[in-house]
Order: C-alpha cells, then structure tokens, then sequence
C-alpha cells in the first residue's frame, strides 16, 4: 500500500512539473513573439520598436526574423443564418482549425461541421506570410488549397472539390487587442463526372484578444455560393462565431 502510495506520489508530481514546464515554454514563445510585435498604438506613440512597419519577409534578411516553428489549434461555434433562394432557415457550426508555419511557410486546415450534414466540410490550403514575423503580430498572409464538400447532384451526395485562394490581415492594435479581415475565393469545380457547378466566395472579419499563448476571439461571417445546373441558384450564410486558439 505504502508502495502504491508513493508510486501515484510520484506519478502527479511528475505530471504537474511537466505541465508547468509546458506552460513555461509556451510563455517563453509568446514573450518572444511580443518582443517584436508592430502595433498600431506602438506606431502612433513613436515606441522606438514600431516606427518602421512591418517587413516583407521573403527576404534573406529578414527570413530569420520569424521563429523556426509555429503551430496553432482553433475551436469554434456560431449559429448562421441560411438563405437558399429567398428560403430561410438556420445552422449551428463547429470549426476546429489548424495552422503549422516553419518561419513564413505555412499550411492551414479548417473542419466544418453543421448540423446539416450536406454542409459539412474542409479545407486545407498553402500558406505565405509576406509581412509580419509570426502569427501573433501584424501581418499579411496569402493563401491557395483545396476546399471539399458534399452536395446534391441530380439528387446523389457527391463529393465537390473547389480550388480556393484569398488573403488575410491582422492590425495589432494593442499587445493583447487585433482585428482581422479574411477573403476566401471560391473557384468553380470542374469535375468531369459532377453536373453540378458551384463557386463563391467567404468573408470574415475578426476581433480576439491575446493572452501570451492562448486568442480568445468573435467572427462575423458572410458566404456566398453560386450554384448552377441544379435546383438553386444561390445560397448565402451569415452570422456570427466565436472560439479560442491556442499558440504553440
């Protein structure tokens, strides 16, 4: 029993000083981070770190300046109001997102889940930030992937692949406070065996708050699809989501 005892002793000590250490490691990474952040207020009070924008960072030079590895996992909830051709109704969606950059290369993933299983989807594109040296910094980022869902074509669940391509800016207006503004083009999908054509386009605009390692952030969301050769012609979703992120 003593035995026992000091075996699960151990077991939580050694369990808690590893998540301590965790922690301290990610506040390090964001404390980092923060060391060379841009920010609007920064610029405006003349802060001797802020009065020259952020670099395009494909440079040579300037390549070091973004950390060797950064990875990001998302989770979030809405309830977006559905137009279908003047029909209305309403989902609720989950995303869990995923981002991994080594210095500015990047990939980015997004999981959909809607309560209309139709709906559900993902996507997974190719990422370069141009300005800014991280994630948790102002910046401008490019991106291009693949988004794939399921819709009805001539009344079968089909599988629908759409090349996608847009842009993202952050503007850090304080250390902890940012907003964002995210467009994501949708290209027709040009399937051989898939009647059904569908293109569109997804805008969201963002505010989050930063504590060291971990975003608390709210989305206002505006996508619209265009449909031809089936039953409607367009569908549009809006509404609001909001999550939290955490930065490794």
């Amino acid at each position: 029993m003593k035995i026992l005892t000091l075996l699960m002793l151990i077991t939580f000590s050694f369990s808690a000083s590893s998540a301590y250490l965790i922690e301290d490691h990610l506040k390090l990474l964001s404390s980092r981070k923060r060391a060379k952040k841009w920010t609007l207020k920064d610029f405006v009070t003349g802060k001797k770190k802020a009065r020259t924008l952020p670099k395009v960072n494909v440079t040579p030079k300037n390549i070091k300046e973004n950390p060797k590895s950064e990875l990001s996992l998302g989770v979030e909830y809405g309830n977006l109001d559905v137009d279908t051709d003047g029909v209305e109704d309403s989902n609720q969606v989950f995303r869990g997102s995923l981002t991994a950059f080594v210095r500015f290369v990047g990939v980015l993933g997004n999981f959909y889940l809607n309560e209309d299983p139709f709906e559900n989807h993902g996507d997974l594109s190719l990422a370069l930030r141009l300005a800014g040296n991280s994630q948790q910094s102002t910046h401008l980022m490019l991106f291009y992937g693949i988004n794939r869902t399921k819709e009805l074509d001539s009344g079968t669940l089909t599988n629908i692949e759409n090349h996608i391509w847009g842009g993202e800016l952050v503007l850090y207006f304080l250390d902890a406070f940012a907003g964002s503004y995210k467009l994501t083009n949708m290209e027709e999908n040009r399937e051989d065996n898939v009647l059904l054509r569908r293109s569109g386009r997804r805008h969201e605009i963002r505010a989050f708050l930063d504590f060291q390692y971990m975003r608390l952030f709210g989305s206002h969301i505006l996508e619209i699809l265009e449909f031809q050769n089936t039953t409607f012609a367009r569908r549009e979703s809006r509404g609001i989501m909001g999550g939290v992120s955490i930065f490794f």
